[in-house]
């Protein structure tokens, strides 16, 4: 699996097309150092997600990245990195959380018996219905979804 950013937000919106309850945008933003690429509602749950196509350690995180996305929980907002791993052919779902650690919520793999849309949707709901405010009390938490 060969994924860039612009390819995978691309795989997004064909998603967000088949439900009419999500509303998703892709913010470009060079006056606001660190804000995630994509705003997402999904029925009522709000959240932020970095788009990322990595297979680096860190995910190319930048230090902007991290203070926005620590402030962004510090108000108990959601917000996820969505990195297609080429390595592992699978897209991961990643919180960024003090102190510069990053929590793997998911793993899902793409093969042959799931399609990319299929993946994504995966994706998504998984940030949609994660709650953030245990990640914030518990730092011990660092549980991974491997499908």
């Amino acid at each position: 699996m060969s994924m860039n950013e612009s390819k995978l937000w691309k795989n997004i919106k064909d998603v967000v097309r088949t439900h009419k309850s999500w509303h998703f945008f892709r913010l470009e933003s060079s006056t606001i150092n660190g804000i995630p690429d994509v705003y997402a509602c999904m029925d009522g749950n709000a959240f932020w997600i970095e788009l990322k196509a990595t297979d680096v350690k860190n995910k190319g995180i930048s230090k902007f990245q991290w203070n926005w996305h620590i402030d962004h929980q510090r108000a108990r907002g959601k917000s996820f990195i969505l990195n297609a791993y080429a390595k592992e052919s699978c897209l991961e779902v990643l919180v960024l959380r003090e102190p510069r650690t990053i929590d793997h919520i998911a793993k899902y793999h793409i093969n042959h018996s799931r399609t990319i849309s299929e993946t994504i949707t995966m994706c998504l709901n998984t940030m949609a219905n994660h709650n953030h405010n245990h990640i914030h009390h518990n730092h011990n938490h660092n549980h991974i979804h491997n499908l």
